[in-house]
């Protein structure tokens, strides 16, 4: 079984980035080239048709005029001349893609409450939506650096006690992150950049506003995950400048092997979802409990497995 409906990712990272792509030419004529702007708002419009998970792509762009693209603090680095729009101008000029975020997100929420995927605040409070969300924040990480256990659904917890070590110790170390980034704010922009670019993309389905019953979802983090490899690509890159030969060597061998084990990972990943039996198997191992509907899919799939040998059987028996 290949999951088909979540082309959606893939075609809303494609149109993200090309938005990213045209808004950066568009600052790099002067924010004088409306071609640019206009055809950056399309491909936006693109991007939030392709999946709604695009509305966080105007406070993105507020975050590249501050670092790399240098609008708030005149004179701008080259080769970029947009210093002559700060402030208030650069909220301005993002009011269309506001103006889409909010229709955009009226309809959605309106279809989601539609076909009942949408949680009442009496079923799950603001309070556990915070909390969870803390968690699913260094959940992603953590799934970044060491992807094990991977599974199709996360189950939401049932219950969320704040005091438990590993919902204190998200938030801990969220607020932590959070607080070191704002505090080098004038020292590492990079970081700055980098850790509000991941805050912010998954912003809109890290839970406050909960659909469906799943405490996360790997294909959330293909987007966000853009930032922390980023950053650790430029840390590897900075290492590898100021190691000696000998050195250098044993980085790319190390390099080399971790690309070697994510390759392997992934092999084995998609051989997981290559039936239903399969993949809801591989669910249940890892949860035998809390997901119902791996135990309701992967009855389904037994059932369309014997009535399609049922079928076969007929077939033979009528041909002979």
């Amino acid at each position: 079984m290949v999951w088909i409906s979540e082309r959606k990712d893939v075609l809303c990272a494609t149109f993200y980035l090309l938005t990213i792509i045209s808004y950066i030419k568009y600052v790099s004529h002067g924010s004088k080239n409306r071609l640019f702007y206009g055809l950056t708002l399309v491909l936006f419009l693109l991007a939030l048709l392709s999946k709604p998970m695009a509305v966080s792509l105007p406070l993105v762009l507020l975050i590249l005029d501050y670092y790399p693209l240098r609008r708030f603090t005149p004179p701008p680095s080259p080769p970029y001349q947009g210093g002559d729009k700060r402030g208030g101008r650069l909220l301005i000029e993002k009011i269309p893609f506001f103006i889409l975020i909010v229709i955009s997100s009226i309809i959605t929420i309106w279809a989601q409450d539609v076909g009942g995927a949408l949680a009442t605040l009496e079923r799950l409070p603001l309070l556990s939506r915070v909390i969870v969300a803390g968690w699913a924040y260094i959940f992603y990480l953590i799934k970044m650096v060491l992807p094990i256990d991977l599974a199709p659904v996360y189950p939401y917890p049932v219950k969320v006690f704040f005091f438990s070590y590993q919902y204190m110790g998200s938030l801990a170390i969220l607020l932590t992150a959070t607080f070191i980034a704002i505090r080098s704010l004038k020292k590492n922009n990079l970081f700055f950049t980098v850790w509000f670019y991941y805050l912010i993309t998954l912003l809109p389905v890290i839970g406050i506003v909960q659909v469906g019953g799943q405490a996360a979802a790997d294909r959330y983090t293909y987007l966000p995950s853009l930032g922390p490899f980023l950053l650790v690509g430029v840390a590897i890159g900075a290492l590898y400048e100021m190691a000696s030969k000998k050195n250098r060597i044993a980085i790319i061998a190390m390099l080399l092997l971790s690309a070697g084990l994510f390759i392997n990972k992934t092999i084995t990943q998609i051989g997981l979802w290559r039936d239903s039996v399969t993949l809801w198997s591989h669910e249940i191992n890892i949860y035998p409990v809390g997901v119902s509907i791996a135990y309701y899919n992967r009855g389904i799939a037994y059932n369309a497995s014997l009535l399609q040998n049922y079928i076969q059987g007929i077939e033979y028996a009528m041909r002979y």
